[in-house]
């Protein structure tokens, strides 16, 4: 069997430093309740947040649900939801959490199915606890009691459980205690010594990276590993012009909306023209890179990344490939997903996963 390694989600530490004092949050949102009760990130279906609202109905007058992400054209019927008492609905794309953060006591993340979770690793870097659903990632970094709570999304009476159970037992300061102590585990630098072990990769190595960095938690995740690449390697960055965003889902496509910070970065592929996967392919050649990290997320991009490979292996026969896996399949089930999963699976020499679940299922293909 190919080499994987299991390596958790890194953190967004940085974020903490744009949080700002949590009365003046609450002040400039419009919050009067003595509690705050949050959730972040984009809003699709399979994130639970329909459930979430209902949980509302179990809990006290004195506590706000502050939601903050672009509700997606699928579950359109959250913003009809949330027309409650004591719900705020952000209902637009975020860059920046801090402001919204600041005026939560505690994030729940009620996901109907998870693999990994930058939302996790976003909020604990903010100092701020979790509570989540007894599935994907959170079974990994979540100890039920110590440093969050967990809960069956199915179940809105459990997730209003668990949240009265967080404010009555005054958990707040034990699971931050928790989680600052575990925060070792999830350094870049943890993600960087798995590559390098996949690779035997000594410093000043050639690596090349590749990602369909658009607007959101990949792009950010990616500047983040480059600029942790390029403390003991030399690495370049190609990513799209035009990939595939949620506009997808609606049948057409858009620019890339990308970190414009991240300068470095090589964005080449445009997704509706093929000549540019061969212009990647030979700008990778001309880089004569070591290894290549390839970012999997989006299996639809699975044809493109399938012709840089092919390309790339005929001219450079000892090029390492590491498939660093966001998602190893879709949450929603796709034989289509699957068909072409296995066919990058199959092109790649190892892989980096940051869930057991993603292990386990990656493991079926292979």
């Amino acid at each position: 069997m190919k080499p994987i390694i299991k390596t958790p989600h890194p953190t967004y530490e940085s974020l903490s430093s744009k949080l700002i004092e949590k009365e003046v949050a609450k002040e400039r949102l419009g919050i009067k309740t003595e509690k705050v009760i949050g959730f972040i990130g984009l809003v699709r279906k399979y994130k639970g947040v329909d459930n979430l609202i209902k949980a509302m109905n179990y809990l006290s007058d004195d506590t706000s649900l502050l939601i903050v992400g672009e509700v997606w054209k699928e579950c359109k019927e959250i913003i009809k939801l949330s027309e409650k008492k004591n719900i705020i609905l952000i209902d637009k794309y975020v860059e920046e959490f801090g402001p919204y953060l600041s005026a939560m006591d505690v994030v729940i993340l009620p996901y109907y199915t998870s693999t990994g979770s930058g939302i996790l690793q976003l909020c604990w870097g903010a100092g701020k606890p979790v509570l989540a659903s007894k599935n994907g990632s959170f079974l990994d970094w979540i100890e039920d009691g110590k440093n969050g709570l967990l809960f069956d999304p199915l179940s809105p009476k459990d997730i209003a459980n668990k949240i009265k159970l967080f404010y009555e037992n005054r958990f707040e300061k034990k699971f931050l205690k928790e989680i600052k102590l575990k925060s070792t585990e999830f350094g870049w630098s943890k993600i960087v010594d798995s590559i390098v072990r996949l690779n035997d990769l000594k410093k000043g190595s050639r690596i090349v990276v590749i990602s369909e960095a658009h607007r959101g938690g990949v792009a950010h995740y990616n500047h983040l590993l480059y600029n942790e690449l390029k403390k003991k390697f030399n690495v370049e960055h190609i990513s799209f012009s035009r990939v595939y965003p949620k506009t997808l889902y609606k049948l057409f496509f858009v620019k890339t909306l990308e970190d414009d910070s991240f300068k470095e970065s090589k964005r080449i592929i445009d997704c509706l023209n093929p000549l540019t996967w061969g212009k990647a392919a030979k700008e990778i050649i001309r880089y004569n890179p070591d290894v290549i990290v390839l970012n999997w997320s989006v299996y639809l991009l699975a044809p493109i990344y399938l012709r840089l490979i092919k390309s790339v292996r005929k001219k450079l026969k000892k090029v390492k490939i590491t498939l660093l896996c966001h998602n190893v399949l879709p949450h929603k089930k796709s034989k289509l997903a699957e068909r072409l999963g296995e066919k990058i699976f199959s092109k790649v020499d190892s892989f980096i996963v940051q869930s057991s679940k993603d292990e386990e299922d990656l493991k079926k293909f292979l």
